[in-house]
């Protein structure tokens, strides 16, 4: 069943039914036995099609007046329904469906299901399946979320890490065997607050037909996307209120890099140097994570035979290949220009680990944008980012 083309084909019938009793009731507001007759049929077939989209027959009959209030209504059933999935196949009752019914009415209406997931400071709480569509948009918009690993925590999470590692020896026939010890140390995923303002029209909500879940996916996960990226590689730290980037630290210490022989410029011996200054155990699941203004000046590099070190990709879904290794771009890697760590190279998706600190939260802000005639919401969610293993990714610093 195609619930979006009933729900216009009722459409179409209600303005053809209102034109109708306009242009035939007379100056006494009454209308011909002929003419009734003729709007009782167009009163049936709204009745058959509602019963069909809403599961059961309004019990307004030709009470126009109650069928203008129930058309007119900003959000029904039905059309919650359709918002909360393009498949029509959401019951009655799922959280989605109330959820976009609380967006569309800036949380006025909120019911108990709803506010009991609401939070202190007067946010509410985004149902799972909304924020699984969120998370996945944010992934196909983040490379960091692409190349790294994702962690879920409910509070501070600690990641022991191995801090000194266990050597092996010889021993002689009769020699006493000392072992070497491993010690640990332990790295925090901290919560740090990520918030993105998005201001809707008060027409646009109200519009039953606009496919507000895909809209709030989109331009949501987008620009939360952005920002997380962008402070996952470059972040300045916890005085700042934001994860300290990656760049940086690698920066901080010259054992997690190497420069390029030339100054300003990358050549093919320092990308193959700095692919095998990364310790071999992390070279299996290395990629590479360049901006693209370098990767134009990488792509025209040869070996000593003229043979190009880029790789395209000969499937869809498969990354490029340099040296043999997938390539990744983000804009928020330097380019490659004097002082700046323009290239990755490492294991992420092992080594490099997002924590999200439970589920994101949607705040209105009615007053704020009243006098436009705007709706302004909120989102919020809570997340850091740590290279758990400081040798796993080098980089390229060019001079």
């Amino acid at each position: 069943m195609d619930v979006r083309k009933l729900l216009e084909k009722r459409g179409a019938i209600w303005e053809q039914a209102q034109k109708f009793l306009d242009e035939h009731t007379g100056k006494d507001g009454k209308v011909s036995a002929e003419d009734a007759a003729t709007l009782d049929q167009m009163i049936e077939r709204l009745e058959d099609l509602t019963e069909i989209i809403d599961g059961e027959k309004p019990p307004f009959g030709t009470n126009m007046k109650a069928w203008e209030r129930y058309m007119n209504q900003p959000f029904n059933p039905i059309d919650k329904r359709i918002l909360s999935s393009p498949s029509n196949d959401v019951g009655f009752g799922d959280p989605r469906r109330e959820f976009l019914n609380q967006f569309r009415t800036g949380f006025k209406t909120a019911q108990n299901a709803l506010r009991e997931a609401s939070q202190p400071d007067g946010g509410y709480l985004v149902p799972t399946e909304f924020d699984a569509a969120i998370v996945s948009s944010l992934e196909n918009e983040n490379v960091m979320r692409q190349i790294g690993r994702t962690i879920t925590t409910a509070s501070e999470h600690k990641i022991s890490i191995v801090a000194t590692k266990p050597t092996a020896s010889w021993v002689t026939e009769g020699q006493q065997i000392n072992f070497s010890s491993t010690t640990f140390s332990q790295i925090s995923l901290n919560a740090y607050k990520l918030a993105v303002c998005l201001q809707l029209s008060n027409e646009l909500l109200q519009d039953s037909f606009y496919n507000l879940q895909e809209f709030l996916t989109t331009e949501f996960g987008r620009a939360l996307a952005r920002a997380e990226e962008e402070a996952f590689l470059t972040g300045t730290g916890s005085e700042t209120g934001m994860p300290l980037g990656l760049i940086p630290t690698i920066a901080a210490d010259e054992s997690r890099y190497i420069k390029t022989t030339a100054s300003g410029v990358i050549s093919a011996d320092d990308l193959i140097s700095l692919q095998y200054s990364l310790p071999r155990p992390y070279r299996k699941n290395a990629v590479w994570l360049i901006n693209d203004e370098s990767l134009a000046q990488i792509r025209k590099l040869k070996d000593s035979t003229q043979n190009f070190l880029w790789q395209p990709s000969l499937q869809e879904s498969e990354p490029p290949k340099l040296l043999g290794a997938s390539v990744f771009s983000s804009p928020y890697v330097p380019t490659a220009q004097s002082a700046k760590i323009a290239v990755l190279f490492g294991d992420f998706k092992d080594y490099f680990t997002i924590g999200e600190r439970g589920q994101r939260v949607v705040k209105p802000l009615r007053e704020l944008y009243a006098m436009s005639d705007l709706t302004a919401f909120l989102m919020l969610e809570r997340i850091d980012a740590v290279l758990t293993d400081t040798q796993a990714v080098k980089g390229l610093y060019v001079r």
